[in-house]
């Protein structure tokens, strides 16, 4: 199971980057990931966290890590989940 301090670090920072939207999420045992879905149903953002990214940063490391990812960029201009990994973004 994903620490629980580290899912409210994602949380947080998507916060941050979409004010105002609703951010929910859950675990997905089939992907072995955390799913986040950014704004409205229906045009939402969708971002897929592996548990293998959670088990590999601590809980400060995790915001400036999808920074550097540029992950807030890819869900803004991409229609499609994308996936973070440790070794970055995958688009699904």
């Amino acid at each position: 199971m994903i620490n629980v301090e580290k899912v409210v670090a994602v949380r947080k920072y998507l916060s941050l980057e979409f004010p105002g939207l609703e951010i929910r999420d859950h675990y997905d045992s089939g992907r072995m990931a955390q799913c986040f879905e950014i704004g409205p149903e229906r045009t939402c953002f969708k971002a897929i966290l592996a548990e293998k990214f959670f088990e590999d940063h601590d809980e400060g490391e995790i915001a400036p890590t999808l920074k550097g990812f540029l992950l807030v960029e890819h869900l803004r201009e991409c229609d499609y989940p994308v996936i973070v990994t440790n070794e970055g973004l995958k688009i699904d």
